[in-house]
Formats: structure tokens, sequence, C-alpha cells
């Protein structure tokens, strides 16, 4: 039987993350105040008194509720049982993507959190459809809802981050660009290029990268980072631009690929490499 899960957000999470702090013990009171949860539990899920969901705090722990009471501004629950898992020491995945169309990025921001991406960052080139950043608090709440609701329904215990839109030169010049920071860190960027005479990413992952880093593998690395360009694709300018700050041209094959499958399939090829190692 499917229980539900549920990331909880606002004054519910902050006191999800309490109670995690304080050592949760089965027996005590967890409340939900959320009204757009509360109407999903009751009114879309028509979950009653003795059922049981999953809350989960973000910070790796997930907690099995059992509701005892719906009030009128809350539904009172009591904690059943919990559980913290381990992440696996893997590095920090980032996609940086070109904006494109609202429908297709919205989609594809649904996938890249399935495929389990850790940060997305919205990026506005030269050959972008869309001309300026959307950094409306609407827009953000969208897409966090977005990424939020597919964690949950492919069972993450985090959610990804998404930062607002930055322009190409911002995002490339900035220090830390890439994921990177300061320090001792082992970080690898490398920048989707379809028209360029460039290796392939997996050779790139699997070759080159392990033998110039002494037989390191890449999760043993901080943090990789995919830059994919919009319908267009990068200027020539863009991607020079990118090669004199670190970024390595990388190809996906020899068909031209949406932004959207693009983004995907160069997910796919890290995640890959990842689970097998």
């Amino acid at each position: 039987m499917r229980i539900y899960r549920f990331f909880p957000t606002g004054a519910d999470m902050d006191a999800l993350q309490q109670i995690r702090g304080r050592g949760p013990q089965a027996g005590i009171s967890v409340t939900i105040s959320e009204l757009d949860l509360m109407k999903q539990i009751k009114n879309v899920l028509r979950l009653g008194v003795g059922n049981r969901f999953i809350l989960l705090d973000g910070l790796g722990t997930k907690y099995e509720v059992e509701i005892q009471q719906f009030a009128k501004n809350q539904i009172n629950c009591s904690l059943v049982s919990f559980r913290t898992e381990e992440r696996r020491a893997l590095p920090e995945i980032e996609i940086a993507l070109g904006l494109i169309k609202s429908d297709r990025f919205e989609w594809c921001l649904e996938k890249l959190t399935e495929l389990g991406v850790d940060l997305i960052t919205p990026v506005l080139t030269q050959h972008c459809v869309v001309k300026h950043a959307e950094k409306s608090k609407e827009k953000m709440r969208r897409w966090e809802s977005i990424v939020r609701e597919s964690a949950e329904q492919c069972e993450r215990m985090t959610t990804p981050r998404i930062v607002t839109p930055v322009s190409f030169s911002e995002y490339i010049y900035r220090p830390g660009s890439g994921g990177t920071s300061s320090g001792d860190t082992q970080d690898l960027k490398f920048i989707c290029a379809e028209r360029k005479q460039a290796e392939s990413l997996l050779k790139r992952l699997g070759g080159e990268e392990m033998s110039t880093r002494g037989g390191v593998d890449i999760k043993h690395m901080d943090s990789i980072s995919l830059m994919i360009g919009p319908e267009g694709g990068f200027s020539e300018h863009e991607l020079n631009a990118a090669e004199t700050q670190g970024w390595k041209p990388v190809s996906l094959g020899p068909r031209i690929l949406r932004a959207e499958t693009a983004a995907i399939a160069a997910l796919s090829q890290v995640a890959s490499i990842l689970d097998m190692q």
C-alpha cells in the first residue's frame, strides 16, 4: 500500500527540523498548519483519522505520522516512527540551463529532479527566447513547488535548490561559478557545445578526467556542473568565454537535441556513472 510523502514548507518545516534537533521520539505531537498541504491531505487525498503519511525534513530524516484530529486551522498528528538515511558521499550536481519556454522549462525541472540534480541555475544567454529574467516571487514559488512535488513522487529525501535566473556573464565570471567554491575543492565544469568539435561527455567523465587526476573517479569530486544552452545553443563568444573560465566543451552525440532533452541526457550520463561506482 502506498504511503504518501510530503515536504512541508514554512513554519511546518521549521517545526519538523526543530523536532529533529531535539531528537524525535515516537508519540510526540506533529502539527500541519500549511493551508495547501492541509487541503491536499483532507480534500484531495481524502485521508482521515488513523491514516498515516510521511513528512520529510529535507535533511535526510523521514517521519511517519498518524492523523489524530482535524482542527479548524491545523491537522494534529502523532509521530509513529522516524528514520534518518545517510546521504551517499557523492559530488553535488548542478545543471545550469539557458532559459527556454515556460512549459518546457517546467517539464525539465520535474525530470531533472527525478534524476537527482542538486542545484538548478537558470541562465540568460544570447540566444534565449526568454529575454528577461523571471525573478518574481510567484515564478520562484511555482518552480519550487514543481521540484518539491517531483521529489515527493520519486521518493527523494531532499529537494534540489533553484536559484533566481542570472545572466551568462554574471554566472561564469562570479566567484564560485559552476558550483565551485574557494579552497581545496575538486570540481568538474562542462559546457555542452552541439556544433563544436568536442569530446563526448562520457569520454570526459570516464577517461581523461580520471587519468589526469591520478585515477580519482568522479564520485570523489566535490561538484559536477553541466551548462546547457537554450534554443539555438551558445554563441561562439559565450563558448570562448566559458572556456577561459575553465569550462570544458563536451558533446552529447551526433544529433542536435532540444535544450530540455540535452539537460536530461547530460544528467542521465553523469547519474549512470555515479550509480555504477
